[in-house]
């Protein structure tokens, strides 16, 4: 159920006109049996105004769901800091991300050290691809949830990738 709604640094991004993405298609990874997917570039059509206005309203008529965001983001700061994910810090990633309870079982199949290693070489990679494609090595995470992770962990520099919100 993950939420994309505008930072003010996003808000600059996006003001600059056309911000590289990472794209992924479902259908395309079944297709070519792909592990990492495909990189897109997406181009935001909307005016600066448009966002604030968007981000404004999101923000004013959601305080429960902000107050859920900035949890996750001192959660996910505070991993960072550490170098790593906590079994815990995953768990509630997909509980902020999905509502059921299976991809929750999921992620709790991931042991301490899984999780640990895991995100610690995400952290510190030195490429996109190794950062988003090593997290999609712990159960239960894929493209959405790994974009979660990043966002949250870097804010300035990951959206979060939603089917309901990148379309072709």
């Amino acid at each position: 159920h993950g939420h994309l709604f505008p930072t003010p640094d996003h808000q600059k991004a996006m003001a600059l006109g056309e911000q590289r993405v990472l794209g992924y298609h479902e259908h395309e990874r079944r297709e070519r049996g792909s592990k990492i997917g495909a990189i897109s570039c997406m181009k935001i059509r909307l005016k600066k105004k448009e966002i604030v206005c968007y981000s404004n309203r999101y923000v004013g008529s959601n305080r429960g769901i902000v107050n859920r965001d900035n949890a996750l983001a001192k959660r996910l700061d505070a991993a960072v800091k550490r170098g790593y994910l906590t079994s815990a810090d995953l768990v509630k990633v997909a509980k902020w991300k999905w509502r059921g309870n299976r991809i929750r079982q999921l992620v709790s199949d991931n042991t301490k050290d899984e999780v640990r290693e895991i995100s610690a070489v995400s952290f510190s990679a030195k490429t996109e691809r190794l950062r988003i494609g090593v997290l999609l090595a712990l159960r239960g995470v894929q493209w959405p949830m790994a974009s979660v992770i990043l966002h949250f962990a870097f804010p300035d520099c990951y959206p979060i990738l939603d089917v309901r919100a990148v379309c072709e």
